[in-house]
Formats: C-alpha cells, structure tokens, sequence
C-alpha cells in the first residue's frame, strides 16, 4: 500500500515527535523529514521530490512560514500536492493570502496530534481509506477469535501469531516459507530470533488447546485437534485462520 508522504515545518520539536510516534501507529502515513527553524528550510524543501503534504507552522524563527510558502508559490512544478498551515492567529486578511499560496487547510491553535492525523486522513485517496478500513476490520476479527478460541494476550506468541495470520492473509504464499522468511521477518519486528517466534507461536497454540474453548477450536478445525492427534502446527493453525478471514475479506469487498 502506498504511503501518503508528509514534511513537517514546526518550531515544536515535541510536537513534531509525538506526531511521528502516532504516524508509525497509524501505518497509512509516512514522514519523510521535518524541521524545527525556518532557516534551512527552503534548501531542504528543494530536495524533495513528490511528497503529499505539507505541515508549516507560520511562527517559525529565522525565516517565517508564509515567507516560505511565498517561495514554494513560485515554484514551476510544485514540491507538494496539499499544504496545511498552522497558527496562533487567524484574520480574513491571512486566510485570503493562504488562500492565494495554495494552503488548503488552516489550523489554529490549540490542537492536537490526533486533530491532525484526522485531517490527514481526508487526504487519503479512496482507496487507501478503504484498506485502512479492512486492516482495522481484519484485526478486529482476528482479536475477537483469539479470545474465543483462548488464547492469553500476555503470552508472546499471542502477538506473533496476530501479525503471521494478516500476513498471510495479504500474501498466501508466506505460509509456505515459515521457518525462512515468517519467522524471522516477524522476529525483526519485535526485536527476537525467529527461533524464538516460532517456539512462542507453539505454546500459544498448546495452551489454547488445552486451555481454551474446546467448541470453538472444533469449529475451526475439525479433526485436526482430537485426542488422537498433537495440536495443530504454527502453519496448520495460521493457514486455516487465515483462509477462513481472506474468504470473510473477499465477501465484504464483494458487497462494497
């Protein structure tokens, strides 16, 4: 999925970094670089190529923010597709003069990190709205079947199998190459060997057999899981999850 690529001009480096770590959160939006001072700013801009958004804060020091988007206005080609500007303070005299600089949203102060992600987020395209829409949707599912079947939130292997079934919802092939590429890309997202990931995985999937809701697991498995036969694999259970949920993705988008 494409990002939607953002700058960030603001004298707050505070700010600056609480809204990347809501970013990252979000999944959907990059930040591909920020300043705090409007003295650099116009060479770093120049740098750029084809980001999405612009946030300029008109206060900054060394060289203002609508000194800034007066130099972007003269710009042939232009760096970014929208502009958000923000403020202490708003006139008709300043909205007119966004208005002529290309500024499609104003914000004034006070607001929050998630104010903006909110704006953000109506600059996504349709389509990636729509994806967004079927992530929370999928992890949704994914949660509410993990406390049916039983499987403790603490554990681990609670969050490994989480981010193994989505992947192989997206890419069915993944489950073919568990021990070589699954595990340890999961690995490198929570910092572990892959080693590690697939034992978690395994006493995850134990203890929600032997703990867990016995009608549930049956539903879901069948024989697979019966006195006569040890639990289900890591790829047995996340395949068969994840062939259940793509099908359940399939006849949402069908109907949308």
């Amino acid at each position: 999925m494409k990002k939607t690529k953002i700058f960030i001009i603001d004298y707050n480096q505070e700010f600056i970094e609480n809204l990347k770590e809501e970013v990252q959160m979000e999944g959907e939006i990059e930040i591909v670089g920020s300043l705090s001072d409007g003295k650099n700013a116009i060479e770093e801009i120049d740098k750029l190529l084809d980001v999405d958004v612009l946030i300029i804060n008109l206060v900054l020091p060394n060289l203002d923010g609508l000194a800034i988007l007066k130099y972007l206005s003269k710009k042939t080609t232009p760096i970014f597709k929208k502009i958000i500007a923000t403020s202490f303070f708003a006139t008709a005299d300043l909205m007119n003069v966004l208005r002529e600089l290309n500024v499609v949203y104003f914000m004034m102060y006070p607001y929050t990190v998630e104010n903006i992600i909110e704006v953000l987020n109506t600059f996504l395209p349709n389509t990636q709205k729509r994806e967004k829409e079927m992530m929370k949707k999928l992890d949704y599912e994914i949660t509410k079947l993990f406390i049916d079947i039983g499987i403790p939130a603490n554990l681990k292997g609670y969050n490994y199998l989480k981010t193994a079934i989505i992947e192989c919802v997206y890419n069915h092939h993944q489950i073919d190459y568990m021990t070589k590429e699954l595990y340890p890309m999961i690995g490198l997202k929570y910092d572990c060997s892959g080693m590690s990931v697939e034992r978690s995985m395994r006493t995850a999937i134990r203890i929600a057999v032997e703990r867990g809701n016995s009608k549930t697991l049956g539903n879901l498995f069948g024989h697979t899981i019966s006195i006569y036969k040890d639990n289900p694999t890591n790829s047995e259970f996340i395949s068969i999850i994840a062939e259940k949920l793509r099908l359940q993705m399939f006849e949402m988008q069908s109907v949308a």
